[in-house]
């Protein structure tokens, strides 16, 4: 954190600095810093780690971040369905997953993924 505020930027960022940076810049309101954080974080979104930083981002109401996982998660939702920790996610975010899947419900029933037909989660 001295370094961007020092030199107004973040050399060699990793991912376990860039949360613990995130953090940070939203605790102690350092907005460039928490962008710079925020779009390392997107860019390094896997399905190993996208529950916890759709809960993270939902913590410090991060809507870019925010909306990132929930795009990653629709584009990943075999895959991240499987995992047990997506009971963890926020209800609003579950609401958003399951408000884009149902307006796509026509396109997606329809829609075959190497022969199997794809799952279609709705909650009300």
């Amino acid at each position: 954190m001295l370094e961007w505020i020092y030199c107004d930027s973040v050399q060699n960022l990793k991912e376990d600095v860039a949360l613990e940076l995130f953090k940070a810049a939203d605790k102690f309101v350092v907005p460039g810093l928490k962008t710079v954080c925020e779009d390392f974080l997107i860019k390094h979104l896997k399905v190993e780690n996208v529950i916890e930083r759709a809960i993270l981002a939902n913590m410090v109401d991060s809507v870019k971040l925010v909306d990132a996982t929930i795009d990653f998660i629709i584009a990943n939702i075999d895959e991240i369905f499987e995992k047990d920790d997506i009971r963890r996610l926020p209800n609003q975010i579950l609401r958003a997953i399951c408000k884009d899947k149902k307006g796509d419900k026509e396109k997606s029933e329809d829609n075959n993924l190497n022969g199997n037909k794809k799952r279609l989660v709705y909650w009300d």
